[in-house]
């Protein structure tokens, strides 16, 4: 379920050896694991062309989310947008609107109810 050029990095961090089967991980191997996925962070080291972008499909179902908020069903308190949503448009500019006002959008149900 994890991305091949990211297991290896996350396995190193947890002492945890390559080649070992999911089914042989200790419950403090798995806790670690998950604790290393949820904390992880990376820096920008670049980027490629723009020929290069592209478009993937998928994500966070809409029916899971409140559309006036962003909030989702599910879980209270978390805020889903921009590409983590299964919303996708044709290339030009569609998906960058989508994620800048879905963003605003969550903001602004945020602040009203900070306030």
């Amino acid at each position: 379920l994890i991305n091949d050029n990211l297991i290896e990095e996350v396995l190193n961090q947890a002492n945890i050896e390559y080649d070992i089967n999911v089914c042989e991980l200790s419950k403090e191997e798995i806790y670690k694991l998950a604790h290393i996925l949820k904390n992880l962070e990376f820096s920008v080291s670049g980027y490629k062309d723009e020929d290069s972008g592209q478009i993937t499909c998928g994500g966070v179902d809409t029916d899971e989310i409140n559309p006036s908020t962003m909030e989702s069903k599910k879980i209270k308190n978390l805020y889903i947008i921009g590409e983590i949503m299964d919303v996708d448009g044709d290339c030009g500019g569609y998906n960058l609107q989508w994620a800048f006002s879905s963003a605003y959008s969550c903001a602004m149900s945020i602040i009203k109810k900070e306030n």
